[in-house]
């Protein structure tokens, strides 16, 4: 607790009970959410930052092998959302059949979540377009590859530039068929099954989107964005309080730009990935690649700008063995800190080199580390500026005192973590007007600010032994 003349902390006893017991949809996920255009918003009006992870599985059964016990462990890395993936192949695997067993078997994960107060993205997963190209997405049915014979090689996404899926994503972006329609459907059907879930927060609604044979600004404005102009109204009819998690073209992966416009709709959240190049081909993370990567979102910032969207850090990962990699994940967190988004990490997977967050044996990984930070999940205000330091530990955030907004501010704060001697906490805000609570048992800590203040900057750092 912050030092309080006795007064304030009788006041301050008083308001935190009567706040708390009003802020318990935020465990309970009773709550509804929205964007302003700028930022993704609570129902209280606050500021809502989304960190998490991947779950997936692109091969029969479909579905991710993680149980109760890894829910608890995002809940402890700070997650507040997964984003989940599911394969239209598995919804639709023949035209007009729809498998609602595939979607019970997702439920589970979905209330495994809820119970925990993390939040889901309902992700329509695709690589390759399809399983027939050794990928996942679209059903056998739906891949108008053009009867173009096919041999996988390696990498993998070397797949992209085969003749038989470019035949396949230029079918698809043409709605050749009418198959562009039968996705559409099958997302409408979904989006009415979990438009009353609570925990559902909202659709990603194309993972990757390849431009194929047609050039990027022509794929964009004549094929992309007049496919979510498509989608989205329709997905809206059945769900219109979801938030729409829409990803511009496949190579902005890299920081090149899109060329998309503004879409007027509601509730969007531009979901851009991003993959330093250096990193993907592992020869290292230099002071070069840390500048492409700080271009690579300041791009992203002024698209969101344009757009009248927030956006949000739909996938970023790094591979391990290579020349500072942990630097790298690090430096991508800090330009998530700078540019005010969340993030979403892949994947959750377990494996020595690759790109998941445990060993095989179930053991950490040092990159959980570098992601599972002190960080703010919802501010009670503006959010100015946030920023964690992994060496020292010291978390700063600065937010702007709003009378539009209610509950308090919540911060995760990884004790054991990064604090095992215990830390300390102080405000701009004067001594007796401002008070704080670890809530029992968790890692988040509430805050109530001083109202009469314009601007609160909370410094947490560890306690001086």
């Amino acid at each position: 607790m912050g030092t309080l003349s006795i007064r304030t902390r009788l006041i301050g006893s008083f308001i935190f009970f009567v706040l708390v017991a009003g802020s318990f949809s935020t465990l309970g996920l009773a709550e509804k959410f929205y964007t302003d255009g700028i930022k993704i918003k609570d129902d209280q009006g606050r500021e809502v930052i989304l960190r998490g992870t991947q779950l997936i599985n692109k091969r029969a059964d479909y579905l991710p092998w993680h149980r109760e016990p890894q829910f608890d462990r995002l809940l402890s890395w700070g997650f507040n959302v997964i984003r989940l993936g599911v394969l239209w192949s598995e919804i639709e695997p023949q035209p007009y059949v729809y498998n609602d067993a595939y979607l019970a078997e997702i439920d589970r994960y979905i209330q495994w979540a809820k119970a925990r107060g993390i939040l889901v993205v309902v992700d329509m997963h695709q690589d390759l377009f399809s399983e027939k190209f050794n990928g996942d997405g679209a059903p056998e049915w739906a891949t108008l590859d053009e009867g173009v014979p096919y041999q996988y090689r390696e990498p993998w996404w070397v797949n992209y530039f085969h003749t038989a899926v470019l035949n396949a994503f230029k079918n698809f972006w043409r709605n050749t068929g009418g198959v562009q329609d039968h996705f559409i459907r099958a997302w409408v059907r979904v989006a009415e099954r979990y438009a009353d879930e609570s925990a559902v927060i909202g659709f990603d609604l194309y993972n990757e989107p390849w431009n194929g044979y047609f050039p990027p600004v022509v794929f964009d404005l004549l094929y992309l964005q007049p496919f979510y102009e498509r989608l989205i109204p329709a997905m809206q009819v059945v769900a219109p309080d979801k938030l729409y998690f829409f990803e511009p073209a496949a190579v902005t992966n890299t920081g090149a730009p899109s060329f998309m416009t503004r879409m007027r709709f509601t509730n969007l959240v531009a979901a851009p990935h991003y993959y330093n190049p250096a990193a993907e081909l592992r020869r290292g993370y230099e002071d070069l690649d840390i500048l492409l990567t700080r271009a690579a979102f300041a791009t992203r910032d002024m698209e969101a700008r344009i757009w009248q969207t927030p956006w949000w850090l739909g996938e970023f990962g790094t591979e391990t063995g290579f020349r500072n990699h942990l630097k790298y994940m690090d430096d991508v967190c800090r330009q998530v800190e700078s540019s005010q988004v969340g993030s979403s990490y892949w994947e959750y997977a377990r494996d020595i080199d690759g790109m998941g967050l445990e060993l095989p044996n179930g053991e950490e990984k040092p990159l959980v580390n570098v992601l599972a930070r002190t960080y703010p999940q919802r501010i009670a205000g503006r959010l100015r500026s946030y920023r964690f330091d992994l060496e020292s530990k010291v978390f700063q955030m600065t937010f702007e005192e709003s009378s539009e907004v209610a509950g308090p501010t919540i911060i995760f704060l990884p004790q054991a973590r990064h604090y095992p001697e215990g830390f300390s906490i102080s405000s701009t805000d004067a001594d007796g007007s401002w008070v704080w609570e670890l809530m029992d048992g968790s890692n988040v800590l509430q805050l109530w600010a001083d109202p009469n203040s314009r601007f609160h900057t909370i410094t947490i750092r560890p306690a001086q032994p």
